[in-house]
């Protein structure tokens, strides 16, 4: 089994949009459209949808 791995500084703002606090948090798997994330003490596993942050020209 693979080891979680901490969040980086855009995954935790990403967290905290969705209401979610980031230092409960670990990252299990991420792909282009969602984060997966598992509680540090329960294990709860949460699907989180990455939103697209329009750029500024």
């Amino acid at each position: 089994m693979k080891q979680y791995k901490r969040l980086t500084r855009i995954q935790k703002e990403i967290l905290s949009k969705k209401h979610l606090n980031a230092n409960n948090w670990m990252l299990k798997e991420e792909t282009d459209g969602i984060l997966v994330v598992v509680h540090k003490e329960t294990g709860t596993r949460k699907i989180v949808r990455k939103e697209r942050i329009p750029c500024t020209n």
